[in-house]
């Protein structure tokens, strides 16, 4: 190899199979506005700033707006669901 070229390691490798770049660092995470994640949740943005506000629902604020990762957002509406269901059974006889 040349003074310019540099050996793959095995955790370069590693690193790439789980998606990450050479550098090690991790793929972007996918980030949704107040209103997408209104629009997923199906409830208004004022409820979305009322969860981000009481920490039910994780977010970023950038500048003066947030930015909710689209996993807490799915974790959160998957959560509601099981709630739902449980209360469901619960209240079957």
């Amino acid at each position: 190899m040349g003074d310019h070229e540099t050996a793959r390691t095995g955790n370069d490798h590693m690193r790439q199979a789980h998606g990450q770049d050479h550098r090690g660092e991790d793929p972007p995470v996918p980030m949704l506005t107040a209103a997408e994640t209104a629009a997923l949740l199906g409830v208004s943005t004022m409820t979305v700033y009322r969860l981000i506000r009481r920490g039910t629902l994780t977010a970023l604020r950038v500048g003066s707006v947030y930015r909710i990762p689209q996993r807490a957002a799915q974790t959160y509406l998957d959560e509601l669901r099981l709630n739902r269901e449980a209360l469901r059974r619960a209240s079957k006889p």
